[in-house]
């Protein structure tokens, strides 16, 4: 006889077979579902506050003249040929490249999905 999905979509017996819930510093309880006082959720990434209050100091800091200073040397080293300098302008201004095939290959795909060949 089949084993019938829990209501979150698992299969009882399979987590009853892999040990979930059963050990005392399991996080969930035998149907897969998290025990109270265990939402799932991870602390996340240790360095986001840090990362937040720094791009804060660096939007307090820097100015609307500042960051036209700034695209200006930016172009200027462009202009003489720096080739990081023009990769990052051209980016900033036109996003990033995508891969020249990209048309092809959607459109094989297309093809392949209606059944036209390759």
């Amino acid at each position: 006889m089949a084993e019938a999905p829990s209501a979150n979509g698992h299969l009882e017996g399979a987590l009853r077979r892999e040990g979930v819930g059963t050990t005392p510093r399991s996080i969930r309880d035998g149907r897969g579902r998290f025990v109270p006082g265990h939402a799932g959720l991870s602390p996340g990434n240790p360095h986001a506050a840090q990362v937040s209050r720094l791009r804060a100091a660096l939007l307090e800091a820097v100015t609307p003249e500042d960051l036209r200073a700034i695209v200006r040397v930016l172009i200027r080293m462009a202009r003489k040929g720096s080739l990081p300098a023009i990769k990052e302008l051209f980016e900033r201004v036109l996003g990033k490249p995508v891969e020249l095939d990209i048309l092809a290959r959607i459109e094989e795909m297309e093809n392949r999905l209606e059944g036209r060949g390759p």
